[in-house]
């Protein structure tokens, strides 16, 4: 049985988030020319945002999301999880006292980094929207038994394929009608 490819859609969504956030987080860097590009606070700021990522991903799992979902709920549901990211970062970086580039870096690293997450889950959406209409990511699904409860099933799957269905065929004991396969042939059906 072929594997889902949500899996590696999570993975890459992961990744693409952290490379974001660094990349945010050496761009708002250049405007602060007295301190050194690779300096201790860089990296101070660098770990604390990728491991708070990590453990708030691993928490909260906003890479997870229903298929038929509307996309202005998962980005407002991404939004919630930027600001409590943000707050969790500044308070951290607070609490150990490690911070030594002023609050300024850390506002102008999440205003960077929450333009380029956005338009980075917009190129997503897109090319997810693309996958699943083109059956990509579907599931193959067979109706065993014909009567009017299998008819609006296949209606459903026909006129709703967001849903990630790929409906191929009826099988019965009794082939009543030119779409309906004779149930002994599903065994092999299923095989191919």
């Amino acid at each position: 049985m072929r594997k889902s490819l949500s899996g590696n859609v999570r993975l890459i969504f992961l990744l693409g988030d952290l490379l974001i956030l660094n990349v945010a987080a050496m761009l708002a860097w250049i405007p602060f020319p007295p301190y050194p590009f690779l300096s201790r606070e860089l990296l101070i700021l660098l770990v604390c945002l990728n491991a708070v990522w990590v453990a708030l991903a691993i928490l909260f799992n906003p890479y997870k999301f229903p298929r038929v979902s509307r996309f202005a709920k998962i980005i407002r549901g991404h939004f919630v999880f930027f600001l409590i990211h943000f707050l969790t970062v500044a308070g951290t970086l607070f609490l150990l006292n490690k911070y030594v580039t002023g609050s300024s870096h850390l506002w102008l690293t999440f205003a960077i980094s929450v333009v380029l997450l956005f338009l980075w889950r917009i190129v997503y959406f897109y090319f997810n929207k693309l996958f699943v209409n083109k059956n990509l990511n579907a599931k193959n699904v067979v109706i065993v038994g014909f009567g009017d409860l299998a008819w609006e099933m296949r209606k459903f799957f026909r006129l709703h394929p967001e849903f990630g269905y790929r409906f191929l065929g009826y099988f019965d004991e009794k082939v009543t009608n030119r779409e309906v396969k004779p149930l002994g042939e599903l065994f092999d059906f299923c095989k191919e």
